[in-house]
């Protein structure tokens, strides 16, 4: 038997649907205060206006196994499962909406808002593209102490250099932190988790350089330097990753 749950006060309307489906369907359905835990096998109604806010994302990525029916309730309403304004069908869309098959992958990806954000993940808006930030910031950090080394910049140049990948790096990170969630509820959990480590690592290195005085800087070892860029490399690959997968349903973002 599924639990059938509403979002504690999502909408105004919740109230009629709870008693349509009472009286009507003879289905029991509760309130679901939307930063507990939920049981197995529950289904949660929610306002296709409100499905993306940061707290129902994180329900939904600490619930895996959550069921959501998305309810629309306008004409357009194109990403619910069931539309309000469909009188003549509502019962029956009610009660297949309660026995379709579910996928863990759905209905994420075939959200236009969930679009949206990948593509301003990768791409930004007006800004570089994630990529172009994290290969800027492999150029001026990791490449910046050897051209130093090398006497090819003056420690003058150096400290702007530092500096403009600090930048990217800063740019970088905060990017990916506002977006990450989109990705995980998506299925990139494990490479998120990966790349959040490989960002720790490196910050470190960056935390150390900025404290570096010049005769410091060119005696680090070759090795160290590799070690850090490593941390990038890794980085890249996992959000290639991503991004291949990504274009596999999207066609390219």
């Amino acid at each position: 038997m599924k639990l059938i749950a509403f979002i504690e006060d999502d909408t105004k309307y919740i109230a009629s649907i709870k008693r349509y489906l009472k009286y009507l369907i003879d289905i029991e359905s509760s309130t679901l205060r939307i930063k507990e835990d939920i049981k197995e096998n529950t289904v949660v109604f929610i306002d296709e206006n409100r499905w993306l806010g940061q707290d129902l994302l994180k329900l939904i990525l600490n619930n895996p196994k959550l069921e959501l029916i998305v309810l629309g309730t306008s004409r357009q309403s194109n990403n619910a499962y069931i539309n309000l304004l469909d009188l003549s069908r509502l019962n029956t869309n009610i009660q297949r909406a309660f026995i379709r098959e579910y996928t863990p992958i759905s209905p994420f990806f075939y959200f236009q808002e969930v679009k949206s954000k990948l593509e301003l993940l990768f791409e930004g808006h007006g800004e570089k593209s994630l990529f172009k930030n994290l290969n800027m910031s492999s150029q001026a950090l990791c490449n910046g102490p050897n051209l130093l080394k090398e006497s090819i910049l003056e420690w003058e140049d150096y400290k702007e250099t530092l500096k403009y990948g600090i930048e990217n790096w800063d740019a970088f990170k905060k990017r990916l932190k506002k977006y990450e969630i989109y990705l995980k509820v998506c299925g990139f959990k494990n490479k998120i988790e990966k790349i959040n480590q490989n960002i720790k690592n490196f910050q470190e290195y960056i935390n150390e350089l900025v404290i570096m005085r010049e005769e410091k800087i060119k005696k680090i070892r070759e090795a160290e330097i590799k070690l850090n860029n490593d941390y990038l490399e890794q980085i890249d690959r996992n959000l290639d990753a991503i991004k291949k997968k990504i274009d596999t349903i999207y066609g390219s973002l």
